[in-house]
């Protein structure tokens, strides 16, 4: 299976429609530090796993670090992410 890397613009449709969702979801300052903060403890705590052994916690806690940084480059470039998960 063959994976291709595409990067996607701002004036994509997918992107735009996204950003449309997404456009009642302002991410403040505050918020997007955070998740920067959030991500780079997740980072830390995988390489804290790795180091005593607990490698059933490796993964973990680097796919919560990914999907934070992830949402904090989207809200640094746009101000904003798409929420997926709505618990209201």
């Amino acid at each position: 299976m063959d994976l291709y890397l595409v990067r996607i613009s701002g004036t994509h449709p997918l992107v735009k429609r996204l950003l449309a969702r997404a456009s009642s979801h302002i991410v403040t300052r505050g918020e997007v530090d955070l998740l920067k903060e959030r991500s780079a403890l997740f980072y830390q705590a995988a390489l804290d796993d790795q180091r005593v052994g607990r490698t059933d916690f490796i993964l973990f806690h680097c796919e919560q670090a990914l999907q934070l940084a992830v949402k904090y480059l989207i809200a640094k470039k746009y101000g904003y992410f798409p929420r997926t998960h709505d618990l209201f």
